[in-house]
């Protein structure tokens, strides 16, 4: 099992810490394969994929939610295995933000998993409640992840 550490800071005090473990693929497929001959092997398998399927499902829900529909001016730098800066603007339409935001995580060296994509995900609403009452004219939020 693989764990990572995603540590953020923001604007108006905020500070945000979260960490996992990670399975996916890399032990629950390789499980599966030295289970000897076990008649229940094709439906493991297949409810490992649907498992997994759902946590993509919850990852690109919480993404969209949280992150690309934040609906505040927002200069974004996330650093550590990512490295990236983005400038969210209100007058940007969420497609374009979409377009824009995931190009830049599809050409990272590191692959943003859909456990960290919650987590991240997790980091934005937790940052936008917190300068929901707040100044919000020149908002800030860097986002650390070590994978």
């Amino acid at each position: 099992m693989i764990g990572f550490d995603l540590s953020a800071t923001g604007s108006h005090g905020f500070k945000f810490s979260s960490s996992a473990w990670t399975e996916g693929d890399i032990w629950i497929a390789n499980a599966l394969k030295v289970v000897p001959k076990n008649p229940l092997k094709k439906a493991q398998g297949a409810l490992v994929e649907g498992i997994e399927g759902q946590f993509k499902k919850i990852g690109q829900n919480m993404f969209w939610t949280y992150v690309i529909n934040f609906g505040m001016n927002l200069h974004l730098t996330v650093k550590g295995d990512f490295s990236f800066m983005y400038k969210f603007q209100t007058s940007k339409p969420s497609e374009q933000i979409a377009r824009e935001l995931l190009q830049i995580i599809e050409d990272q060296d590191e692959d943003m998993g859909d456990q960290v994509t919650i987590h991240f995900a997790n980091c934005f609403k937790n940052f936008q409640l917190h300068v929901f009452n707040q100044d919000t004219s020149d908002l800030k939020l860097t986002i650390d992840i070590d994978l």
